[in-house]
């Protein structure tokens, strides 16, 4: 019996608040065959977070500011059970998520 690869990508996004650029990254890897995705420095605002939904990628986790600047965010496939553990309560850099995968 084989066990599957798990792949993850990660990219520094540098400011995902162009509806363009933001379209484009994620149809772009909607196709790849990645089950983790991590993407830092999104730059979107807390209040702003469901721009960064695409059901396509999976679950979405972030780690956000109320500032355009900073924060990730991490997309999980379907199937890969995963857990928010943490989000450090004063981190106002939107740097600090952990998550718990059972792979």
């Amino acid at each position: 019996m084989m066990e599957e690869e798990t792949r993850l990508i990660s990219l520094n996004i540098n400011g995902l608040n162009s509806p363009i650029k933001r379209k484009q990254i994620l149809m772009r890897w909607a196709k790849q065959k990645v089950e983790i995705r991590c993407l830092q420095e999104v730059h979107i605002k807390e209040q702003f977070r469901k721009c960064l939904e695409y059901p396509k990628l999976g679950s979405l986790f972030t780690a956000l500011v109320d500032q355009k600047q900073r924060g990730i965010a991490v997309y999980i496939k379907e199937g890969i059970k995963a857990v928010e553990k943490y989000v450090d309560p004063i981190d106002t850099n939107g740097r600090v998520l952990i998550l718990e995968l059972e792979i």
